[in-house]
C-alpha cells in the first residue's frame, strides 16, 4: 500500500512540477495512429502514459493521472494501451517493454534554466525497500 502511495505520489510530483499550472483538461485515450498523429502536432507538451487495464500499478496509476489531467490545459495528457495491437509499432518505436510507462515529449526550445532544472531535480520522495515494513 505505502509503495503504490510513494510511486502515485511520485508522478503526480513530476509529473505537476514538470509542467506547474492549473487549468481544466481532461486525459486523451489514444487507439488510433492518426489520434497519436494529431496529439503529437499540437504545440503543448505532450505526456505519454502506456498501462494495460490488467495491470495492478497501471490500476494505481490511473486515478491520480486523469486528476492530474483535469486541471491542466496547457499540457496534452493521453493514456494509450498496450492491448491495441493497431499500435504495435508505437509501442516498438517508444521500446515499451515494461508498464506502466509515461514518456513526455515537448515542442520548442528549452531555456538553460529550464534545462538545468529538469537534470537537477531530486526526487521528493524518498525509495522504500522492499521487504521493509513501510513497504507492506
Amino acid at each position: 500500500m505505502i509503495q503504490r502511495l510513494i510511486a502515485v505520489t511520485l508522478v503526480g510530483t513530476l509529473l505537476w512540477s514538470a509542467f506547474g499550472g492549473s487549468l481544466k483538461a481532461k486525459t486523451l485515450e489514444i487507439t488510433t495512429i492518426k489520434e497519436f498523429e494529431k496529439a503529437c502536432s499540437q504545440e503543448k507538451p505532450l505526456i505519454l502514459f502506456f498501462y494495460a487495464p490488467w495491470c495492478g500499478a497501471c490500476k494505481g496509476m490511473k486515478e491520480p493521472y486523469d486528476n492530474i489531467a483535469k486541471d491542466r490545459k496547457d499540457v496534452v495528457m493521453a493514456k494509450i494501451s498496450v492491448e491495441n495491437k493497431k499500435l504495435k509499432g508505437l509501442f516498438d518505436a517508444f521500446n515499451i517493454t515494461v508498464i506502466p510507462t509515461i514518456i513526455t515529449r515537448q515542442t520548442g526550445m528549452l531555456s538553460q534554466e529550464q534545462l538545468e532544472t529538469m537534470v537537477t531535480r531530486k526526487p521528493r520522495v524518498k525509495p522504500v525497500k522492499a521487504g521493509s515494513a513501510a513497504a507492506a
